[in-house]
Parts: C-alpha cells; sequence; structure tokens
C-alpha cells in the first residue's frame, strides 16, 4: 500500500497516473452465492449494493500487524450468532483481534477460541476430527432460515446469512453433508468468501483505511455510481446505501470465547476431506468444473474503471486483489 514500496507500478497506480481515476481506491462486491457475478470499481462506490452506511475501519499499521506485513488488516471486535428464527441473537463479548479480508482465500480462518465457541452454538453443528471443519444439517440454511453469523467492527456489524457461511460437500453424506465456511488458525486470521459475500467493501489505499457495509442489492440493475475523489476525503464520510436496511434482534452476550480443548460435539459421519470436497452455498445453484471443485453458476462478472469521461470495462472477476501490497 504504500507508493514507494512496489519496484513496478500496481494496475491501480496506472489508472490514478493516467488520470483514469482520481485516487487509489476501489470497491468489492464479491455478492452473495444466489447471485450470477460481483464486481469491482476502480475509483467508485455503487449505492445500490449495500444498505446503511459505510463505516470507516483504520487498517492496523505493519508494525502492530500479526508477522509485520503491510495489508488490509482491520480490528475484529466481536462475533455473533442470530439463530434460524430470526428473532433470538448471541454474541461475545467485545475483543480486539486483527483480521485479513481476503477475496482470494475461500473460507474464512477464526483463532481456536472464536472457531470452537462459534462451532458449538451453532444449530446442528459437529466437529469433525478428520478435516478439522465443522459438519452441519444443510437444511438449516435451505429452510428459508432468518440465521446469520453476525461480525462486529466497533459499532459496525455485517451479518451473513446462513445460506453464504454454509458450503455444501460434494460427497453425499446425506442431510449433514455441509460444512460451516470457517477453520481454526491462530497465526494470520482470514474473512474469507464466506465473510465478504456480505460485505461491501471501499479500499482507501491512500488514507489506509476500508469502508464496510452490509452487501445488499437493489436499484432493479440501475447503477447509482458515486465516482470517488482524491485526498483525505477521498471517501465521503457516511455515504449511505439505496437498499433497505433488514433490522434484526439486538444480540446479548452468550457466546463464550474462553472455552478450551475439545469441541462439544463430535461428528461420526462418512469423512470429509479438507481440499475440493465442498462449494459455496447449500443450494443447487452450483456446478462441477472438471477439477471436481464445486462453483456458482452464471455469468462472470466484470470490472470497471470509474472515470469522469465514463466507464472501462475489463470483462473478468479479479481475485485476490486484496493480498496487494
Amino acid at each position: 500500500m504504500n507508493p514507494a514500496a512496489p519496484k513496478y507500478p500496481l494496475v491501480i497506480d496506472t489508472l490514478v497516473s493516467q488520470g483514469v481515476i482520481q485516487s487509489r481506491t476501489f470497491s468489492l462486491d464479491l455478492r452473495s452465492i444466489t447471485f450470477p457475478s460481483g464486481a469491482i470499481i476502480f475509483g467508485g462506490i455503487d449505492r445500490t449494493k449495500f444498505s446503511g452506511s459505510l463505516a470507516r475501519i483504520p487498517l492496523i499499521p505493519p508494525t502492530q500487524s500479526p508477522g509485520g506485513t503491510d495489508r488490509y488488516w482491520i480490528t475484529l471486535t466481536g462475533l455473533g450468532l442470530t439463530l434460524p428464527d430470526g428473532a433470538t441473537s448471541s454474541r461475545t463479548p467485545s475483543f480486539e483481534i486483527p483480521v485479513f479480508p481476503d477475496s482470494g482465500s475461500t473460507i474464512s480462518h477464526l483463532p481456536t477460541p472464536l472457531f470452537l465457541a462459534l462451532g458449538n452454538a451453532f444449530p446442528t453443528a459437529e466437529f469433525d476430527r478428520s478435516s478439522g471443519l465443522w459438519v452441519v444439517d444443510c437444511r438449516v440454511a435451505t429452510q428459508q432460515s432468518s440465521g446469520s453469523v453476525d461480525f462486529y467492527f466497533g459499532g459496525k456489524q455485517i451479518s451473513v446469512p446462513f445460506a453464504d457461511f454454509i458450503w455444501k460437500r460434494r460427497s453425499d453424506g446425506g442431510p449433514g453433508s455441509c460444512v460451516l465456511g470457517i477453520t481454526a488458525n491462530d497465526e494470520e486470521p482470514i474473512l474469507g468468501a464466506s465473510f465478504l459475500r456480505a460485505a461491501y467493501v471501499v479500499h482507501d489505499m491512500d488514507n489506509r483505511a476500508l469502508h464496510i457495509a452490509q452487501a445488499a442489492s437493489c436499484g432493479d440493475g440501475k447503477e447509482d455510481v458515486l465516482v470517488l475523489g482524491k485526498g483525505t476525503a477521498a471517501v465521503p464520510s457516511g455515504v449511505v446505501g439505496n437498499c433497505k436496511v433488514q433490522t434484526g434482534p439486538t444480540a446479548t452476550v452468550g457466546i463464550d470465547t474462553k472455552e478450551t480443548g475439545e469441541p462439544t460435539k463430535i461428528y461420526t459421519g462418512p469423512g470429509v476431506e479438507n481440499t475440493g470436497d465442498f462449494g459455496p452455498g447449500p443450494a443447487g445453484g452450483r456446478t462441477e468444473t472438471s477439477a471436481g471443485v464445486l462453483k456458482p453458476t452464471g455469468k462472470s462478472g466484470g470490472v470497471k474503471a470509474c472515470a469522469g469521461r465514463g466507464w472501462v470495462w475489463g470483462g473478468v472477476i479479479l481475485t485476490g486483489l486484496l493480498a496487494v501490497v
């Protein structure tokens, strides 16, 4: 993110130097598994793709980040769970844990205490010792569930619907053949696609901040793009999305993050492979590739560069951009 660090210009640096965009900013809209595509907009924000206001979250300085790396590290302050009835919500006590939002990671990696606490509290979840994953009944997500896994960043809450957080296994293990989109990692916590499908994230590289909001979709396919400027206010304060805010129950502290030792529920069914055995979403909108990996059906998304003179189309989804330093 330090412009003096790269030995060659990054794509976003070239867009700025050529006057296509005004600042090193881009927004990532990965979208829910129910959508056929997502998008990246360089130098702009589409207000039809999120609800509520964008919350500014400062990046953790490299000297304070895990491994001293200069990445998009931000501070996670809480984790919660809204049950399928949509009326009951509990969360952890507040904490401060550095996490790295990464579109190149399929599932999320959480510190072991959070991994255990969430799995033990999740409906039907059982821990599979062979893979290190939580196996769940797919029907938890497919029965019009209002359940969600809730991530807190200070006063901002991002709720991931069960349908996006639960992943389908390739192998047929019956009703329990789904897994939670998390694994344990105490060295480098990552918020992967199982989180990012529910978040609209604007990256401000020049001012070392992320701006996040609850992902949504409205406007009947018509974009409402705000062109971003430059300087300390390149991303204006409190930009509000056009989509309706979905309200949920107020969470009470009820998830214990101090648990240690074994998970409370152990899976004894057919084995689960940790690689290539699952894909996003429990519903039928998947296709099996030649490599044997399940992927969402639908067309590829688009890359756009937002300039005063119009739009420049790329035609593919760029993944892994969150790891650019």
